[in-house]
């Protein structure tokens, strides 16, 4: 019995119901039987009685079925449940894993044997590393198995392999990892050489399992990185495993374990000046594996190939330094030629594209650190090799030439051009934007010369729509070429996927159509023939978009916006692809508006009505609908005859058209226009009566009122303090929805108004009444059980809300008391691990710091400064206690600099008060392990005061959080 705290043994009818559920789970008859098997199994192993039981099955040895599951039951108890135990019980315990995993018989190759001695290896590995209180155990055990009777070599293989596994996995902290490295580091030379002697006694023998545990456990130890590698560099070990890579013999499994240990080689050593010579050594064996490619070329042998390419990449990332900026002597010339691309670009040659997209993210690398020198010379010695490398992309984005129609979304291939176009966005400027335009131009000349079909033409002007924006809007050179030769394609006969190219290259080359005007109404002419076809409406609509926006001003004294708006009744009456369809005709009335915004007042005034007036009776005429009763949830198939018909009985899809439509406009306020209303204005308050309608129809709909709450939010917007009288009824629908339905997005709209009416002094007393009312009814929901964790919108909408305020009526918010419960909830939710909404509540706390002390640095002085510093001194030790436990304990990495900067803030407000915080929130962080030791929180304290960069605090405390991770 391992477990002294059960005070008996488990009976002989409780052992043999557990054996029962065991068989019955694993049994071959399954069904419902070994459903609810499995289900109290499961509940089991979370009891108590767990520990007893399982060790009883290890040691009666009933079956290897139970014996497997006893080991993988106690394996994850001390995984997950360790504290269940006392401490003075754990020695018993290691010391019953022992003598279990010693009565094991592991000579030869058994699945099921080998599977429970893993387990049995992993679980007392696990248990060693999480008892901070045990040293030097590592070594004492393996010769205990070593001395033993019998052939324990497999045993000792799987011993050594999951010390160095493990420690990565669970959470001690910092100091025990480095505790235990160090003691598997110190035997690193001899278990390098017990495993060379292991290969070495087997003679002429193929013995794979004992081969494949050999690299797996040097894979496992290369990824401790404390280990000296000299010894390997040299060793007969690393040629044997380099030999399994070379053979064509080697099954799959075998293939892929030597792969990851060579990964795992060249991981470590990254860090070339500790592991020089490894480094070398694994360079010239890397290279030496281009003729097995090959070999796996001409085989087809794709496993094989990718574990290639693997080493391939891996070895491109540890060595990019010495590619990027060369060889600081020449030792390292060797690791700085470009050998290593051309292995990137065998990959890139070879047919399968999955090959290929394994090099993406090391092109990226080479461009990132290119970008970041200042020498065009030394930029330009990148450019041969990838110009190769687009060559290659060129010809894997080719899509079939028998593919018919367009390629669904979602396949393989389409998402591997997505990723390609990436890459080439990531690299163009290392051969430079005109060079590749007209490179790609030639290939695509080559392809007509040589009469191939449409696929190459199509994948040419896909890869030069992905940087075509990037060009100089003045080239003339080839550009006026392919928008002469795309204008000149027949919608009606030219393929689909070339058609839906075409658009989006035309979109593309916004930028450059700006600069030439005489092409710009033949390309909005062929849009407008191409648009009208459901297939391509939306690619198109977001083409004349994307053009009409860089060139309004032409295009609006050409009269386009007319045109515009005469496409939506012909796009209204489309059979097939209404969501398409109804993409498009947003895109048509941004489009529309933007150019409209150019007119004068009374043509805009017009034009604005034109559009409004019949969204306003659609829209109207869908909520009474919607009130009689008419379904307007019902599927609308594609094949239906009228498909967008359908669609329009759905108010949602006018309350979007509103957003369209508004967010196009500019704000009237914010032009030179005096106290002139808005040519709008009218308009805007008619289409809030349905919204209103519809704010109260639908405010038990989350996605509705988000709809309703992004429309009237663009409303206002564009009218300024000119929406009052869209305000006030406003707010109190708002303030009465949000007290029975809390949708987050209400905070959101909350935000805008105090953004637009938050200076306006007579107003700011209501805005604060209507921030108490949404708060309060906010925090119900955000103090029950998770709240916050479960509610991530609405605290990410709230404090965008108090956020607001700070910025736009700091005195008159900081004098509420809302203002102190707002800061409070704030510093509970610094713990909240979700991006955006943690995001939303650094900012608030920031900002209000930061009003705090420009305050200060401009000498002013009134009530709600004065209240804003008392609280964020009485806050303080909470605030700082809060922060720092996040930073260090709570939150994942990416989140912790805004806690630095939190500490950073304080401590700006006053040094003196910041050390005291600091101070007892460091005796506040738990003291047993995994944590940091007293002296390193000393070292900790003394740093952290004496710095005035949130960078530098964020450094210290990532390296503190370390400690307790």
């Amino acid at each position: 019995v391992i477990c002294p705290t059960r005070s008996l043994p488990m009976s002989d009818e409780e052992t043999n119901a557990l054996h029962m559920a065991i068989m019955t789970m694993y049994g071959p008859m399954g069904g419902p039987l070994a459903s609810q098997a499995s289900s109290w199994l499961a509940e089991f192993q979370t009891t108590m009685g767990a520990w007893t039981a399982c060790d009883r099955l290890l040691r009666e040895k009933r079956d290897a079925v139970s014996v497997c599951f006893a080991a993988q039951t106690i394996r994850q108890k001390i995984l997950k449940s360790l504290k269940e135990l006392p401490s003075e019980s754990l020695m018993s315990l290691r010391d019953s894993l022992t003598s279990h995993l010693a009565s094991i018989q592991m000579q030869n190759f058994d699945p099921l044997n080998d599977v429970t001695a893993t387990q049995l290896c992993l679980a007392i590995a696990d248990l060693y590393i999480q008892v901070h209180e045990w040293k030097n155990w590592v070594a004492e055990l393996l010769n205990t198995f070593n001395s033993m009777g019998g052939d324990r070599t497999r045993m000792l293989l799987v011993l050594l392999r999951v010390f160095p596994e493990e420690i990565d996995t669970i959470r001690v902290g910092e100091n025990r990892r480095r505790e235990v490295r160090e003691e598997i580091a110190v035997n690193g030379n001899s278990v390098i050489l017990f495993l060379s002697n292991v290969l070495g006694q087997m003679g002429s023998a193929h013995d794979e399992d004992m081969i494949k545990k050999v690299i797996q456990c040097l894979g496992a130890y290369l990824t401790n990185p404390l280990m000296n590698t000299d010894e390997l560099a040299h060793s007969q070990l690393l040629t044997t495993v380099f030999h399994v890579l070379c053979a064509k013999e080697a099954s799959c499994t075998l293939h892929g374990v030597a792969t990851e240990c060579i990964v795992n080689a060249l991981f470590r050593v990254e860090n070339t000046d500790r592991h020089k010579l490894l480094a070398h050594a694994l360079h010239r064996a890397v290279q030496a594996l281009r003729a097995p490619f090959k070999a796996a070329v001409d085989e087809e042998d794709m496993d094989k190939l990718q574990n290639y390419g693997r080493i391939f990449v891996e070895m491109a990332e540890s060595f990019l330094e010495f590619i990027i900026n060369g060889a600081r002597d020449s030792a390292e010339e060797e690791l700085a030629s470009f050998d290593t691309l051309e292995l990137l670009l065998m990959m890139a040659e070879h047919h399968d594209y999955s090959l290929v997209e394994m090099t993406f993210h090391i092109w990226y690398r080479i461009s990132e650190a290119l970008f970041q020198i200042d020498n065009d010379d030394h930029v330009a010695r990148y450019a041969d090799h990838v110009t190769r490398y687009l060559k290659y992309l060129f010809k894997h984005v080719r899509y079939e030439s028998d593919m018919v129609g367009l390629p669904p979304s979602g396949c393989e291939l389409t998402d591997f051009r997505l990723k390609a176009a990436e890459s080439v966005k990531d690299v163009v400027y290392i051969v430079g934007t005109d060079k590749c335009v007209v490179m790609m131009f030639n290939l695509m000349v080559e392809a007509a010369a040589t009469g191939a079909s449409w696929e190459d033409t199509e994948a040419a002007l896909f890869i030069i729509s992905q940087f075509l924006a990037n060009l100089l809007p003045e080239e003339d050179s080839v550009v006026p070429d392919i928008v002469r030769a795309i204008c000149g394609l027949p919608p009606a006969s030219s393929h689909p996927a070339l058609l839906q190219t075409c658009a989006e290259l035309l979109g593309s080359a916004c930028d450059w159509l700006q600069k030439h005007p005489d092409y710009q109404l033949p390309v909005m002419q062929w849009l407008f023939e191409l648009i009208v076809n459901p297939q391509f409406s939306s690619a198109a609509g977001e083409a004349i978009q994307q053009i009409c926006h860089k060139c309004a001003g032409n295009l609006a004294q050409k009269g386009l916006a007319t045109q515009l708006r005469a496409l939506v009744p012909v796009l209204e009456t489309t059979t097939s692809n209404s969501k398409g369809v109804e993409a498009a005709i947003t895109f048509v009335l941004r489009s529309a508006t933007e150019l409209i915004m150019l007119m004068p007042e009374a043509e805009m005034t017009r034009q604005m009505n034109e559009i409004g007036m019949n969204i306003v009776i659609n829209f109207t005429g869908a909520l009474a609908q919607s009130a009689n009763g008419v379904n307007n949830n019902k599927e609308n198939s594609e094949n239906r005859g009228d498909a967008w018909k359908s669609m329009s009985n759905d108010p949602m899809l006018w309350i979007d058209r509103i957003a369209s439509v508004f967010r196009e406009v500019q704000p009237w306020m914010a032009q030179d226009h005096g106290n002139r209303p808005a040519p709008w204005l009218e308009l805007a308050l008619g289409l809030w009566t349905p919204l209103s309608q519809a704010f109260k129809a639908y405010e038990d709909n989350t996605r509705m009122v988000e709809h309703i709450c992004r429309s009237i939010r663009f409303l206002v917007r564009s009218l300024g303090v000119q929406s009052q009288g869209i305000v006030q009824p406003l707010v109190s629908q708002m303030v009465e929805v949000y007290q029975k339905h809390t949708h987050s997005c209400i905070l959101y709209l909350s935000s805008i108004l105090v953004d637009e009416y938050g200076v306006v002094e007579a107003l700011r007393p209501g805005l604060i009444a209507m921030l108490e009312t949404l708060a309060t009814a906010a925090f119900v929901t955000l103090k029950s059980d998770n709240g916050l964790r479960d509610n991530p919108d609405t605290v990410d909408d709230l404090f965008r809300l108090a956020s607001r305020f700070v910025l736009r009526a700091p005195s008159q918010f900081f004098l509420a008391p809302i203002s102190s419960a707002l800061f409070d909830c704030g510093i509970i939710g610094l713990s909240l691990d979700h991006f955006e909404a943690n995001k939303s509540i650094t900012r608030f706390i920031c900002s209000s710091i930061d009003q705090l002390l420009g305050a200060r640095r401009s000498n002013y002085r009134d009530p709600g400064v004065e209240a804003l510093e008392n609280m964020i001194k009485q806050k303080a030790p909470t605030l700082v206690s809060k922060a720092l436990r996040a930073g260090c304990i709570e939150l994942t990495s990416h989140l912790r600099r805004d806690e630095a900067d939190i500490l950073n803030l304080v401590s700006s407000v006053d040094k003196q008060l910041f050390s005291t915080c600091l101070h007892a929130a460091l005796q506040a962080l738990p003291q047993q392990p995994p944590c940091a030791t007293p002296a390193q929180l000393e070292q900790f304290y003394i740093t952290m005061i004496g710095l005035s960069d949130s960078r530098e605090m964020y450094v210290n405390m990532r390296d503190l959080a370390r400690l307790f991770d």
